[in-house]
């Protein structure tokens, strides 16, 4: 298999996929299942915000979980337990052909990622996700699917992306990064949700984020009082993203 001509392939007709519409989830489709999706670009802290929503819906009594996802990518340390990593290029590219996953995307990385349907067992499912996914979950037909885009301080970024500077694929999530900010700046139809440094204003956050999953519009909830403080620290992070990647092109 040429890998690179697979991947090309699929990017290609990428606008036009859409899941398989008889995926049973322990014998429910997925026509019935609730997903909240959290975007962001990376080193944001959206798997971090996932874990903190899941630990308050178990002290809440409250059946959530996270969507488990598929990657090529290496594993990492921080990596939770719904991750599975390492997984062969070949064998992704067979289950995308099969319209197995409700969404995948290729990072400009060359890896690729996906979200797996039979880890939607939850009443209520959280996904932390990248941009280009976003519209194939949204033709998967799910009962509810709410979206957020998450931004930060460019401060408080920087600092998390100072921990990445030394992988292999550092170069690829400055790309990422950069094409995830032109995403949330020209894309309004998803909520903007501003989550601030502390681990008091990540639980602020993280039960925001729970109880709009569980009551969802009909509570009044709403976050488009984050509007102008999102385009500011979306901005912030969008230019320090192009700084970034200046400097490291100039020092390869």
């Amino acid at each position: 298999m040429n890998i690179h001509a697979e991947l090309a392939e699929l990017n290609k007709n990428r606008d036009n996929y859409q899941c398989r519409s008889d995926i049973l989830i322990n014998d429910v489709p997925l026509n019935r299942k609730n997903l909240t999706v959290l975007i962001a670009a990376t080193a944001v802290g959206k798997s971090t915000m996932t874990q903190r929503i899941l630990e308050l819906a178990k002290e809440q009594g409250i059946d959530a979980g996270e969507a488990g996802t598929e990657t090529t990518r290496p594993h990492r340390l921080d990596d939770g337990p719904t991750y599975r990593t390492e997984v062969p290029h070949e064998e992704m590219i067979e289950r995308i052909k099969n319209r197995d996953y409700p969404n995948w995307s290729i990072h400009p990385s060359g890896h690729i990622y996906a979200t797996t349907p039979e880890s939607l067992t939850a009443e209520h499912n959280f996904l932390p996700c990248l941009p280009q996914g976003y519209p194939m979950l949204k033709r998967a037909g799910f009962a509810a699917l709410n979206a957020f885009y998450i931004v930060t301080p460019a401060v408080e970024w920087d600092k998390q992306i100072e921990n990445r500077k030394g992988l292999k694929d550092f170069p690829g999530r400055l790309d990422e990064a950069k094409s995830s900010l032109e995403f949330a700046r020209s894309n309004r139809s998803i909520r903007p949700f501003v989550s601030l440094p502390g681990r008091e204003a990540m639980t602020r956050s993280a039960q925001f984020l729970l109880n709009f999953s569980v009551f969802g519009n009909k509570s009044g909830l709403s976050t488009e009082h984050m509007r102008d403080d999102f385009e500011k620290y979306s901005t912030e992070m969008y230019r320090w993203a192009i700084i970034l990647s200046n400097e490291y092109s100039d020092n390869a």
